[in-house]
């Protein structure tokens, strides 16, 4: 390994899992620097082993796909954690671009790239503020699931208040983008 820092400069190894002798699997963040002095010569490297809990792993992990509200319930209840399949009623709301196929037809690649991210953000935003679950990008839309991985019992309501707020949202974005100047 300090061969290797040496030659490139630094390294970060991060959820780096590694075997105990009884065969616990443990996960830690390894970063190695070298070390240089005053007059710039390496005077050796400097490892730095970070533990990382399974709740920080998995809180990297979901935090793209889930409110923080509902990540936090998941990392305070085992059960949740298993992710064990279970029957229950959900809703399932769908959101995309309207004409959006003419509209890449007539841009860059960057530039549909730059527009999904931007309307991405702001979706993804208020589906959490709604304790909706993002299951995947289609493209130019969104599937969203409500009452799981939590059984919510006013899921339906959550979902149509979050189409609802998308559909603001999605008034505001293309009102800023009018005012930049763009389609």
């Amino acid at each position: 390994f300090t061969e290797e820092v040496e030659r490139h400069g630094s390294i970060t190894l991060r959820k780096h899992r590694l075997q105990s002798a009884h065969g616990h699997e443990h996960y830690r963040s390894i970063h190695g620097q070298v070390f240089y002095n005053q007059r710039g010569e390496n005077r050796g490297v400097v490892v730095l082993v970070d533990d990382i809990s399974e709740a920080e792993i998995l809180r990297d992990t979901f935090s793209r796909f889930l409110s923080r509200h509902v990540m936090e319930q998941i990392l305070t209840d085992a059960d949740l954690r298993s992710l064990r399949s279970a029957r229950r009623d959900v809703t399932v709301m769908f959101a995309d671009i309207r004409n959006f196929t003419a509209f890449a037809e007539q841009h860059t690649p960057e530039h549909v790239v730059a527009v999904l991210n931007e309307y991405f953000d702001v979706m993804v935003d208020v589906l959490f503020a709604y304790q909706g679950t993002l299951d995947k990008y289609l493209a130019d839309g969104i599937l969203a699931l409500f009452g799981t991985p939590i059984a919510q019992p006013e899921h339906p309501r959550l979902a149509v208040q979050a189409a609802l707020a998308l559909q603001e949202a999605t008034a505001t974005l293309n009102a800023t983008r009018r005012r930049r100047g763009e389609p």
